[in-house]
């Protein structure tokens, strides 16, 4: 491949083979990344909402498939304990996780950084988390309860307390929980939704557990709610408005 991209640079292309392999590495990477998002743990630490997971591999695109996946984290924190290295990724201007390695030592830039796996990151990256469960990935085939929808969104967490992003006038957005309004008025869906994942570890309810509560609320089936959602749903909000 070398000696093709040096000798005709012009006219250089990837044989069928070559794509061919470079497309089974994408799908591993990929296969890899849904794996790993499964078994994120969120919480906090040193002040900062973290994202941590067990990596030995494509870290790079790993670190930065889970921040986008999860922008409402401040970092990934990628550990190996194995080699006894650990690493952190961001997409956020605001965070620099070079100065946050220099803490146990490490350094790197300011948006991909590394150090070691020093005692003290062991408390707090693996000991202190172990009986925290993974963050549930929002469904992504979800047709009824789907994020920005005008008559609001359903969520939930590991606690079992369901929450809603409610529509304001004027564009503005509010969250119940329990039926309870949260004093916060936030300007922008996108708002609403990373101060619910930040503080409660909240992700988006399954389509079908929301029409099993509702058919069950309104005593009728799960078909008819499912028929009529918008304006069920419509009809909720304008009781809470």
């Amino acid at each position: 491949m070398l000696k093709r991209l040096t000798v005709n640079p012009d006219s250089f292309s990837l044989s069928d083979m070559e794509n061919q392999l470079l497309d089974i590495e994408e799908n591993k990477i990929e296969r890899y990344i849904h794996s790993k998002n499964r078994q994120l743990v969120q919480t906090i630490v040193d002040d900062y909402c973290v994202g941590i997971v067990h990596a030995e591999q494509y870290l790079s695109e790993l670190g930065n498939a889970l921040n986008l996946l999860s922008p409402h984290l401040d970092m990934i924190a990628l550990l190996n304990v194995g080699t006894k290295k650990m690493g952190f990724r961001t997409i956020h201007d605001e965070i620099d996780v070079s100065a946050y390695a220099k803490r146990y030592g490490g350094g790197g830039h300011p948006k991909a950084s590394g150090c070691g796996l020093t005692e003290e990151a062991f408390k707090k990256y693996v000991i202190n988390v172990f009986d925290i469960p993974p963050m549930r990935p929002d469904p992504d085939r979800n047709e009824l309860n789907i994020k920005g929808a005008s008559y609001g969104t359903f969520y939930q967490n590991s606690n079992g307390e369901i929450s809603y992003i409610q529509p304001q006038p004027e564009g503005k957005y509010v969250i119940r929980i329990a039926e309870k309004k949260l004093p916060q008025l936030f300007d922008s869906y996108e708002e609403a939704e990373g101060y619910l994942k930040r503080n409660y570890a909240s992700w988006l309810r399954f389509d079908q557990d929301c029409l099993k509560e509702l058919a069950s609320s309104k005593s009728i089936s799960v078909e008819d709610v499912k028929k009529n959602y918008p304006a069920i749903m419509t009809k909720l909000l304008n009781e809470q408005v």
